[in-house]
């Protein structure tokens, strides 16, 4: 039960991270338009999967973004915020102060200077990327979506992250391989077949991640979703078709009997048997088959034979008890 448990709160989180990682809907009523931006020397405007923007804790930079207000109304830009994300988890959140008022038709690049001091404790390599530019009542006006590669530790939160993947990964297989082997997998087909699924889902997070880190490939959401959720249900079919365990063992024929117990009592407890017994009420059986007691007339006609009597109706006359002695030659014999 702790693993059909394990594995439906892992479907869950896998689910949600994957709903959480699809891109959102760009804010169609936006009325401020991104013109360029940078982060230092580098464009963030243009296609960056390719070549990501590097984000080091050493050097400090400069944010800077144009942008153009298109709508009727004044716009003011309080401060500029950028987020690192993977898996659609933010790992990096930084923001940085500005002050620009945007007069309607008018066109501005907004500046603030950046200091990512504290970015390598929290990620490393390639994250997907966001510059919000957040206005006085807290709404974010315009967004640029680009890719940056983090100069980070290993020990961040990212890569506990990366850890605890890989941890649940191996156990799972692990698992997976010598039940197989002693032919030791969950009798029940279902538990079994969430126990296959939860390492394909936390093996198919672990490649993505450690990719990520690695700097290998960030994969987009449109390629690892899909990708997780065809794992998940191919292993999840193959772990119900599996051969499971030939005897089950005590605690399992332990666990059958309290269920059976339970269900007895539960069927009890409907049909308003158990009342009957506690009250010491007599059952009676509606459908004839099973009665008490007969009377001497039922019992005659039930043998259709008659060759039942009661004792005291025998014909023969051979049976009678015993007499008194009236000769009086009857003693004690010494």
């Amino acid at each position: 039960m702790r693993r059909a448990a394990v594995a439906a709160a892992l479907a869950a989180c896998a689910g949600a991270v994957a709903l959480a990682a699809l891109p959102a809907s760009a804010d169609s009523a936006s009325s401020v338009k991104i013109d360029s931006a940078y982060i230092g020397p580098h464009s963030i405007t243009g296609p960056t999967r390719d070549h990501p923007i590097p984000i080091d804790p050493a050097d400090k930079t400069t944010l800077s973004i144009t942008l153009t207000n298109n709508g009727t109304a004044l716009v003011k830009v309080r401060y500029l915020r950028l987020t690192g994300s993977v898996l659609g988890i933010h790992f990096a959140d930084y923001q940085a102060s500005a002050s620009a008022d945007i007069d309607p038709g008018q066109t501005k690049t907004v500046t603030s200077p950046a200091d990512f001091f504290n970015v390598d404790s929290v990620a490393r390599g390639y994250v997907n990327g966001k510059m919000e530019v957040v206005d006085d009542q807290r709404s974010t006006v315009a967004t640029q979506s680009f890719v940056a590669d983090i100069h980070g530790n290993l020990a961040s939160s990212e890569g506990l992250f990366l850890l605890e993947l890989v941890l649940f990964a191996l156990v799972s297989l692990i698992d997976i391989g010598l039940g197989v082997a002693r032919r030791r997998l969950p009798r029940n087909r279902f538990v079994c077949g969430l126990l296959f699924a939860f390492a394909a889902a936390s093996t198919v997070l672990a490649v993505v991640v450690g990719a990520a880190m690695a700097g290998v490939a960030l994969f987009e959401p449109t390629a690892w979703v899909p990708a997780l959720f065809i794992a998940t249900a191919g292993a999840f079919f193959l772990g119900y078709i599996s051969p499971s365990q030939l005897v089950r063992t005590a605690p399992e024929a332990a666990e059958d009997r309290v269920i059976d117990l339970v269900a007895a009592d539960a069927v009890a407890r409907a049909t308003g048997e158990q009342e009957r017994r506690t009250t010491g009420e007599v059952v009676t059986h509606a459908s004839g088959d099973h009665t008490g007691a007969l009377t001497d007339a039922e019992a005659a006609e039930s043998h259709p034979s008659g060759e039942f009597k009661p004792p005291s109706q025998h014909d023969s006359g051979g049976f009678s008890p015993a007499q008194p002695h009236d000769s009086g030659s009857h003693e004690r014999l010494e």
